[in-house]
């Protein structure tokens, strides 16, 4: 009987011009598969004029990863237009952002949401991971987690995802994931986090201020209001705890994942964390619900704030382009003893329980920095590091040698190690020396002065808690007694006439 009831409905949503999600078909009780989602999405663009797709990539099990983009006129062709790129299931275990995304493209079909179009073109990629979906775990099929690849950007996924950012160059990211609230310690403590939708905004403190301070000022009341009014709970993205026994703190500063890495160009980018089951359908609908929710708010809020966002990400990337002479923070840590109050869900009584931390790390404050450089002189012959700065879209250029600069280059004394945001950071102990007799045809120069300046200087300087010495494909650089092959270029300091007396 219930099949006949299926077949019906299929009928008559495509009767009426709507169509039913993989998630809808199985009444909420299995999650859509990778190839079901392809067969979605397709469906979806030959039912509306506003969709087409394309494939992303491959993934390395050579599952297909759709490109969906949704506009009303030529994607991209309109510079009045907001570009905005929604991301989700980096990780495969994490599927309410998936469905939530599918749910959207439905809602397009519909034509429900045919206003947002006049000022909003959108880039989605439903489903980055197909491989880890399908097997219903975090990871890719080479064993990677993409959500920390974007650094280094080696997998397949990561690589074909920046290609599409370098392309288009949206003003607005979303990055959207589950955080899983059942782990052990958090049990034991006899409480757990049980947020809806948590919430991250940037929190490099190199990015462009401004924009931070519109994310935090403007947006995030702005969802909480929102969330709150559609019947669902809000939080600012944290991590660590539980609290009073280890410490809470604001999410990661490092650029190797999907917000950051966008945000490190001064981009909108932001990250969603609804909150994951104890399996892949355990209180899915609510779950899904709960990401879409959020994701029309933030379409709602891109909206009505356009022209102000726009105007936000073009002063600070012109900022990364033409301020060359000024310090980047290579070195963050989280500190602070703030209190806060917080609801966490009593394992005992099952009710939501107001709690204070007495132990919040709350502030970004600065280990290290360094001045930005001209550029860097990079060995024609490490083909490694050259790979890399194509992945990053790194411009490269002759390099002028009548320039007024001098060359540095940094020398490996010793190695250190250092506790950084809970992880071991490799910290070399370093000589600055300058360097004569150069052959520059040997090296291959990159400018400062480009959107991608403050993550070149993240990823190439030694010291930074953020270099690519803290990969294991790139350990070749990090050797002691040995010189550091990536040159900086400095300006050279002007010479002061003594005065006369």
């Amino acid at each position: 009987m219930l099949n006949y009831v299926l077949m019906f409905l299929l009928f008559y949503f495509q009767l009426h011009g709507q169509i039913l999600t993989p998630l809808e078909k199985s009444n909420y009780t299995r999650v859509t598969s990778s190839s079901e989602l392809v067969e979605f999405v397709i469906n979806a663009a030959k039912n509306s004029d506003l969709i087409t797709v394309d494939t992303l990539t491959l993934s390395p099990l050579k599952k297909v990863i759709p490109l969906v983009k949704i506009s009303n006129s030529s994607f991209g062709s309109s510079s009045g237009k907001i570009k905005m790129l929604i991301i989700a299931q980096q990780h495969g275990n994490e599927h309410s952002g998936k469905e939530a995304s599918l749910f959207f493209i439905k809602n397009i079909v519909e034509n429900q949401l045919k206003h947002l179009l006049s000022k909003i073109d959108i880039l989605i990629i439903p489903q980055l991971n197909p491989d880890g979906n399908d097997k219903n775990e975090r990871r890719n099929g080479n064993g990677a987690d993409l959500n920390r690849n974007h650094s280094i950007i080696t997998e397949p996924e990561v690589v074909a995802l920046h290609r599409i950012f370098n392309q288009y160059l949206p003003e607005v990211t979303i990055d959207i994931h589950e955080y899983y609230p059942y782990s052990k310690d958090w049990l034991d403590f006899g409480y757990r986090k049980n947020f809806d939708v948590q919430v991250g905004i940037l929190t490099n403190p190199n990015i462009y201020k401004p924009l931070l301070n519109f994310q935090r000022k403007k947006f995030l009341p702005y969802i909480k209001t929102f969330l709150n009014n559609a019947g669902f709970s809000f939080n600012e993205y944290m991590v660590g705890g539980p609290p009073n026994m280890a410490r809470l703190r604001y999410s990661t500063v490092d650029i190797n994942d999907g917000r950051q890495s966008f945000g490190i160009q001064n981009t909108f980018s932001l990250l969603f964390e609804g909150i994951n089951g104890k399996d892949p359908v355990d209180n899915i609908k609510h779950r899904v619900e709960a990401q879409y929710r959020a994701l029309i708010c933030l379409l709602n809020f891109v909206y009505e704030n356009s022209s102000s966002i726009k105007k936000l990400v073009k002063e600070g990337r012109n900022y990364l382009i033409n301020n060359n002479c000024r310090n980047v923070l290579i070195q963050m840590e989280h500190l602070g003893n703030s209190k806060k109050e917080i609801k966490l869900l009593s394992e005992k009584s099952g009710k939501d329980t107001s709690l204070t931390i007495s132990n919040f790390h709350d502030k970004v404050v600065s280990k290290l920095q360094v001045r930005t450089p001209i550029g860097y002189l990079i060995p024609k012959s490490d083909s490694q590091l050259l790979s890399l700065l194509q992945r990053h879209n790194a411009k490269t250029k002759i390099y002028n040698r009548k320039s007024q600069a001098t060359i540095y280059q940094y020398y490996i004394k010793d190695i250190s190690k250092t506790n950084l945001e809970d992880l071991e950071v490799k910290t070399p102990i370093i000589e600055k020396n300058e360097c004569k007799n150069i052959d520059f045809n040997s090296y291959a120069f990159v400018p400062i002065n480009q959107i991608k300046s403050n993550a070149l200087v993240l990823i190439l300087e030694p010291e930074s808690m953020m270099s690519i010495l803290q990969y294991e494909k790139f350990k070749y650089l990090l050797k002691v007694n040995s010189a550091y092959p990536v040159l900086r270029v400095e300006k050279r300091p002007l010479m002061r006439s003594k005065s006369k007396i």
